[in-house]
This record gives structure tokens, C-alpha cells and sequence, in this order.
């Protein structure tokens, strides 16, 4: 198939995709929709370091406490997580892994793997490196403030 010629946006659309297609298959396997399994996957592996909050997920997936309260409600209604109180502050509530969430921790990591190699293919090391540079660069570009905001914008459809 010819790649037709893309600007930035597109072709980063482009990719999210294509990569949203290739993991439908795999969500199935990890038992839960992706956001909640990506949720998961970062509270079992911060959690060795430290405690985590909510805020932390906000400020990790770059979502409103809206949402961030979404998702952990959903976790906590299929008993994967649990909020605990923290001595000091009773409104502070730490985020931990429940027995369950434990449980399929280890089947979620599976498929993160097998999804991450897909995806490496064969690129190498210093290719993925400069990728994910680059990434945190447009990232950082994309959150700049002084962008007009989309109720002073008029609508564009990409």
C-alpha cells in the first residue's frame, strides 16, 4: 500500500489508529478496556516507588479529575483497586491494587509486552529512543499555553 504524503497531525492520527486496531485484539485477552488496563498497569508499577493518588493519575495520563475519578470508580466496582484513607488527612485517599487486581496484573503485563514488541518490530534501540524524544517534544509543543482555546477557535475538522 502507498503511504500518501501527511502532515504531523495526520500522520500521528494516522498512527493512533492503526495502533488502536492492532490492540482490540489484545484487549480481550487482558479482560478489561484498555484505559482501565494502562490505569492499572501504572498504579502496580509506581506503587513499588510510592504511594499514588489521584492527582498522580491526572497528571500521568494528562486527564481531568473528571475523568480520573471515572476510571477509578470503574476499577473499584470490579474490585481492582481500593481507596485507603492516609493517616493525617482524611480526605487523601491512596490508591492500592486489591487481591483481584493483583490477580491479573501479571496477565495485563503479558499483553503490554507482546503489544510493545509488535510495535518495536525491528527498530533499534537508539531508533526507539529518538522516537520517543521526539514524542516528548511534539507532547510538550502540543501542551504550550497562549494556544487560543477551542471556545475562542472556530471549528476545524481534521
Amino acid at each position: 500500500m502507498a503511504i500518501t504524503k501527511r502532515n504531523m497531525i495526520g500522520s500521528i492520527l494516522y498512527m493512533t489508529r492503526s495502533i488502536d486496531r492492532m490492540c482490540s485484539g489484545y484487549r480481550q485477552r487482558a479482560g478489561i478496556p484498555a484505559s482501565q488496563a494502562r490505569v492499572l498497569c501504572f498504579i502496580a508499577v509506581a506503587s513499588e516507588d510510592h504511594d499514588i493518588y489521584q492527582k498522580d493519575l491526572e497528571e500521568e495520563f494528562a486527564i481531568r479529575a473528571s475523568s480520573a475519578t471515572g476510571l477509578l470508580q470503574a476499577l473499584e466496582q470490579q474490585g481492582l483497586i481500593r481507596r485507603e484513607s492516609v493517616s493525617g488527612d482524611g480526605r487523601l485517599k491512596k490508591i492500592v491494587l486489591s487481591a483481584r487486581g493483583c490477580e491479573i496484573r501479571s496477565r495485563i503485563f503479558a499483553v503490554t509486552n507482546e503489544i510493545q514488541q509488535q510495535l518495536q518490530g525491528n527498530l533499534s534501540e537508539e531508533e526507539i529512543a529518538q522516537f520517543l524524544r521526539q514524542c516528548e517534544v511534539i507532547t510538550r509543543n502540543a501542551n504550550q499555553q497562549g494556544i487560543a482555546s477551542s471556545s475562542d477557535s472556530p471549528e476545524i475538522s481534521l
